[in-house]
């Protein structure tokens, strides 16, 4: 059987994990050497695919293995480097319970040097790192139509690549002049150059579409920046607003803080200039007993001198208070004092 896309698919499809079914189908892959490329290319596609249950993946490792194994004993290198390139995104898939036969594959590869140490270490990185089942996820209003075009265009990409690799094989059996020999009659190689020419235009189309498509997102992505910019400069004019009303808190407490502080100047000022209403001073104090000083009859003696001395004796007061008659002697005593008083006051 001829090589290609279809009949490599039909064979991944009936793949189980006996060793009967992965050896043919590994024998008939290596068998068509010249699709080395596009053997591990259909093989990555197949095995990523959301629908392959664990167990699936699983075989398809080990017909991977069978096939990386076999081109080392056969000398046949373009199987394991194409392969190389596509196991870590393979590997970087739900295997649930199956996890440790994957882990022990890999330590099979390390340990039988079919991999380089450092291709063995990115390989487990990626089974560390497997994806996990997406969950629903809020989408802003202005990403969703750019969000639905990504969508859109990886589901183009797919169908492009897979038009893409027919072509590449079918342009390898019909389009390579060295092999004339198996070439077909004429009648029947036009007929193929026919189809292969369609599924040339399929292709055409599909990057045609696939162009479209990066515009329309170019053109979305256009638009939401010039909106982002938009808002950026409203957000602008709106912190301009807000700093200056900043600005004018700052002052107005500041015009006030000064006002309080001279409001409370003043006040302490007038504190000051009160009037006290303690003790009174010593010569207002002393012109009051002056004046209290009575003659015998009553009246006040404001005619009366006295030269103050240490040495003066003054017997004024005692005199007219003795002639009195009628003062108690507690009374005498007051009024000596007072006058003593006073004159000590007054000497000091």
């Amino acid at each position: 059987m001829s090589f290609s896309a279809t009949a490599f698919k039909n064979k991944l499809d009936t793949l189980s994990e006996t060793q009967e079914s992965i050896v043919s189908i590994s024998q008939w892959v290596l068998f068509h050497q010249k699709y080395h490329k596009e053997s591990a290319t259909i093989w990555y596609n197949y095995i990523i695919q959301d629908s392959i249950t664990p167990a699936k993946r699983l075989a398809l490792l080990y017909l991977c293995n069978d096939v990386v194994q076999q081109a080392r004993r056969k000398n046949k290198p373009e199987f394991i480097n194409e392969f190389n390139k596509v196991l870590p995104g393979a590997l970087n898939k739900d295997y649930a319970n199956l996890r440790p036969k994957v882990d022990r594959l890999l330590n099979v590869w390390e340990e039988r040097k079919i991999f380089t140490k450092d291709d063995i270490v990115k390989m487990k990185a990626s089974l560390t790192a497997e994806s996990k089942p997406s969950g629903s996820y809020n989408i802003a209003p202005e990403l969703k139509h750019i969000n639905d075009l990504f969508i859109h265009l990886n589901q183009l990409n797919d169908i492009s690549q897979g038009n893409l690799t027919q072509m590449g094989i079918e342009s390898k059996a019909y389009l390579n002049p060295q092999d004339c020999d198996t070439l077909p009659a004429p009648a029947v190689y036009i007929s193929k150059l026919n189809t292969l020419e369609q599924l040339g235009n399929v292709c055409i189309n599909n990057v045609d579409e696939i162009k479209k498509t990066r515009m329309k997102i170019k053109s979305q992505l256009d638009s939401l920046s010039k909106l982002i910019i938009e808002g950026t400069k409203t957000d602008d004019s709106k912190l301009a607003i807000i700093n200056d009303k900043m600005q004018k808190i700052k002052e107005t407490r500041s015009e006030l803080n000064q006002e309080n502080n001279d409001t409370n100047s003043e006040n302490s000022a007038d504190e000051e200039e009160l009037p006290g209403y303690e003790s009174e001073s010593e010569e207002e104090g002393d012109t009051r007993k002056r004046r209290m000083s009575q003659t015998p009859s009553g009246g006040s003696t404001p005619s009366k001198r006295v030269a103050f001395s240490e040495d003066v004796e003054v017997f004024e007061d005692q005199v007219e208070l003795d002639t009195a008659g009628n003062d108690k002697p507690e009374t005498k005593e007051s009024v000596s004092e007072d006058v003593m008083s006073l004159l000590s006051k007054l000497v000091d």
